[in-house]
């Protein structure tokens, strides 16, 4: 997350470039939605892969143009270490993308989970940029959540009805369920209920009925709801 105290020299400004770069985070996340869990054409996802390329500009431009705007440089880099490091390592990622094919054994690997070319590992280089960066922002929301002064109960409250809710809308994608299975509504809300509040109930096979992206999510919505909530 970006420390916005460290930025001082033009508030405003930065206040205004928080509304946009929201705005972006958005746009990034149903972008990932419709890539990850829809059935698209090549169209679409070729403009959805610009759309990616485009938002990753964005969030590396946020970093560097309120790395200008800090009245203390080095102050900013310190409070900002983490989101620095993640985009070393995309930097460098990117620059060994040719050498990452030239290695038979890791482009053998590469290979077996779907990436054959440079460019579909920057491609997918780059949304793991995103990702990163979009969990990098949620500090931001917990400090939204504090401004509006909530009661600690119906925080709690909320939160686990929101993360439900997510979770039965990502369970409802055509992506997430298995090939020839059908995944109800209320299926997908028992299911994302039963993994937030971890209760190891079920109405559907987790290993038969879901698909690959589909369990990922089960899992993440019993590691939020049991360990992180």
């Amino acid at each position: 997350m970006l420390k916005e105290g460290i930025v001082i020299n033009y508030p405003k400004v930065t206040s205004h470039l928080n509304i946009f770069i929201t705005g972006v985070a958005l746009t990034a996340i149903l972008s990932l939605i419709l890539e990850y869990g829809f059935y698209l054409g090549v169209k679409t996802e070729a403009l959805l892969h610009r759309l990616d390329l485009f938002i990753v500009g964005i969030f590396l431009a946020e970093f560097f143009f309120k790395l200008a705007l800090a009245k203390e440089k080095r102050a900013y880099l310190i409070a900002n270490k983490v989101d620095g490091v993640v985009i070393g390592v995309f930097f460098v990622l990117i620059l060994f993308i040719n050498k990452l094919f030239t290695a038979p054994e890791l482009a053998q690997f590469l290979g077996r989970i779907g990436i054959v070319s440079p460019a579909e590992a920057y491609i997918v280089i780059s949304q793991g940029y995103i990702l990163v960066a979009l969990l990098l922002k949620l500090p931001q929301l917990n400090k939204a959540l504090l401004i509006l002064k909530l009661n600690p109960s119906l925080v709690v409250i909320l939160a686990f009805l929101t993360i439900i809710g997510i979770g039965t809308m990502l369970l409802l994608l055509p992506r997430s369920t298995a090939s020839g299975k059908e995944t109800t509504f209320l299926d997908a809300l028992f299911t994302a209920t039963s993994a937030t509040c971890v209760t190891g109930l079920i109405v559907v096979d987790t290993g038969t009925h879901f698909s690959l992206l589909g369990q990922l999510t089960i899992l993440s919505l019993v590691q939020i709801g049991g360990l992180g909530l």
